[in-house]
C-alpha cells in the first residue's frame, strides 16, 4: 500500500483568474464583489503551493483551503439564485470551519503584523494565546489531518458494514419503503442499478467492498505515518471513551464543542449564528420558514427574499472566508514553505 508522502501534488490553477479579478475590480463596490474578490484570492494561494510530495501538514493545509474557497464559491451561488436556506447553512458550516482554522493557527508567532483585508487586525484573548502555545501549528495541521482521516474511515466502515451491504444488494426490499423508492434510496449510497438477479447483485457487492475495503487500507496506512501516529493514539483513546463523533477541539485538549471553542474566544454570543444556521440544516424551526404574524394573525410560507439579510449572510461568509485565508497564507509563508521551522 502506498504511503502517504508517495502521493503527488498538483498544483490548482484557475485559466484567466486574473482577467477575472480586473473584471471583479470594476464592479459596484458591495458584498458580492467583496466575495468574489475573496473566492479570488483563494484560487491565487491554491496556485502557490510549491511542494511536489504529499506531507500531513500540506494535506491539512490544502484541505483548509479548499473548504474555504468551497464555501465562498457556494455562498456567492446562492446569493445570486436567492437563496436564504443554502446562505444559512454555509454560513453555519464556513464558522465552524473558521474556528479550527484559529485553533490550528496554534502559537501565534505566525500571526505578527497579520491583518485581513478588509477589516480590523486578529486580535485572540491572552488566556487563550498562552493556552494555544503548547502544541506547534504544524502538529495542529498533523492533528487535524488525523481526525479527517480517522473520520473518514469511521464513514467508510459504517457504509460496508454486513447489515447495510446486504441490505444494498438483495432482491428484497423493505414493506414499508417498497422496491421502487428502496431502489432509489440505495442508489443514492452506492450507485444506481438496473441489475435484480441476486448473482449480479452479489457480485457487486463484491465490487463495492473491495473498493471501499482499498480506501480503508489507504487511510490505515497514512495514519500510521510517524507523524501522525501520536495523534491516531489519542482518537482511539477518546474513541473507547465515548460515544458518539468527536471534535477536533477535543483532539488538541482546547474544549469539546463549538460553543466552548467561542467561549475560550470570549465571543460566545455569537453561537446564535451557528445555532440558527444548524436549525435550518435539520428543520427544526418554524422561524426560518414560516412568516408568523401575532399582529395580524396570518401564517404564511417565507419564500420571499429578505435583502438586507441576504446581504449580511453572504458578507459573514466573505468574512469567515477571508480570516480563513489570512491565517493559512501566514502558516503557508512562515511555516510550510520553510522546512526549518517546522515541529
Amino acid at each position: 500500500m502506498t504511503e502517504l508522502t508517495d502521493f503527488d501534488l498538483i498544483s490548482f490553477k484557475v485559466a484567466d483568474i486574473e482577467e477575472t479579478a480586473k473584471i471583479v475590480k470594476q464592479m459596484d463596490d458591495g458584498v458580492l464583489k467583496k466575495a468574489k474578490s475573496v473566492g479570488i484570492r483563494g484560487y491565487r494561494l491554491l496556485s502557490k503551493v510549491a511542494e511536489t510530495k504529499a506531507t500531513p501538514e500540506r494535506l491539512a493545509w490544502l484541505n483548509l483551503m479548499t473548504q474555504s474557497v468551497t464555501a465562498v464559491n457556494a455562498g456567492i451561488s446562492a446569493f445570486e439564485s436567492c437563496s436564504n436556506w443554502t446562505l444559512k447553512v454555509v454560513q453555519r458550516a464556513v464558522f465552524e470551519w473558521e474556528l479550527i482554522t484559529i485553533a490550528i493557527s496554534g502559537n501565534f508567532e505566525l500571526l505578527d503584523n497579520t491583518r485581513p483585508s478588509q477589516g480590523n487586525p486578529i486580535i485572540f484573548p491572552q488566556e487563550f494565546r498562552e493556552r494555544q502555545s503548547r502544541i506547534s501549528c504544524v502538529d495542529r495541521l498533523r492533528a487535524y489531518t488525523a481526525f479527517c482521516l480517522w473520520s473518514d474511515r469511521d464513514y467508510y466502515r459504517k457504509r460496508i458494514s454486513g447489515r447495510n451491504m446486504q441490505r444494498a444488494f438483495t432482491e428484497e426490499r423493505s414493506p414499508t419503503l417498497g422496491p421502487e423508492l428502496e431502489a432509489k434510496e440505495v442508489g443514492l449510497f452506492f450507485g444506481s442499478s438496473s441489475e435484480t438477479d441476486q448473482e449480479d447483485l452479489d457480485r457487486r457487492r463484491v465490487i463495492e467492498q473491495d473498493a471501499i475495503q482499498n480506501e480503508i487500507a489507504r487511510i490505515d496506512q497514512w495514519l500510521v505515518d510517524p507523524t501522525l501516529q501520536p495523534w491516531t493514539e489519542k482518537l482511539s483513546r477518546l474513541a473507547e471513551q465515548q460515544k458518539g463523533p468527536m471534535s477536533y477541539w477535543q483532539l488538541i485538549d482546547v474544549g469539546r464543542s463549538v460553543s466552548e471553542e467561542l467561549q475560550n474566544l470570549d465571543l460566545h454570543y455569537a453561537y446564535s449564528i451557528y445555532m440558527k444556521g444548524s436549525m435550518a440544516l435539520h428543520g427544526s424551526t418554524f422561524e426560518q420558514f414560516l412568516d408568523i404574524s401575532t399582529e395580524n394573525t396570518f401564517v404564511f410560507p417565507k419564500i420571499m427574499i429578505d435583502e438586507e439579510q441576504h446581504d449580511t449572510e453572504l458578507d459573514f461568509i466573505a468574512s469567515s472566508c477571508n480570516v480563513m485565508m489570512v491565517l493559512l497564507a501566514s502558516m503557508d509563508q512562515k511555516i510550510l514553505n520553510k522546512s526549518e521551522l517546522r515541529g
